[in-house]
């Protein structure tokens, strides 16, 4: 038992580390390539604005990865798994969960370099599975990467500077 739950430390502590770099490299590409460099009044390095062709590759680049992170997101919230759409909806947009899901959600969300095996096995004790646990997690990381990219977004759209 006390070998199992070590296990399972170690892989989520794993887990967690891989969705924090999967998380900042998402939202670096994000940024490359959602955004459109002509709608902010960025230049290139010759000071022209993007050519005609430029700006058409970018457009069809921003549709291809809204289309990629459309399948991401409901593979992620959507797609049949151990836990409920809403439940997995709810920890990705931070809405009401049961208490000892709570406070481990938002410790995703919000400080994930926190998250230790001291929070799992709160959850293993209080009846999640190790599946249940690891969905919740990923939609947590999800939501909590969606709403910095748009912040970064808005910010961007804000100061065409």
């Amino acid at each position: 038992m006390v070998r199992s739950g070590l296990v399972l430390a170690s892989t989520l502590s794993n887990a967690m580390s891989k969705l924090r770099r999967l998380r900042r490299q998402y939202l670096r590409m994000c940024l490359l390539t959602y955004v459109n460099p002509s709608v902010f009044g960025w230049r290139d390095s010759l000071g022209s604005s993007m050519g005609r062709s430029q700006q058409e590759s970018s457009d069809r680049t921003t549709h291809r990865r809204a289309a990629q992170l459309a399948v991401l997101r409901h593979a992620v919230l959507e797609s049949p798994a151990r836990t409920d759409p809403a439940k997995r909806l709810a920890a990705a947009e931070g809405g009401l969960l049961p208490p000892p899901l709570d406070s481990y959600i938002a410790k995703v969300r919000d400080q994930s370099y926190r998250v230790s095996h001291r929070d799992i096995k709160a959850l293993t004790t209080a009846g999640f599975s190790e599946d249940e646990i690891f969905e919740l997690t990923v939609a947590a990381a999800l939501g909590a990467a969606m709403l910095r990219f748009d912040a970064g977004m808005r910010a961007l759209a804000r100061d065409p500077a």
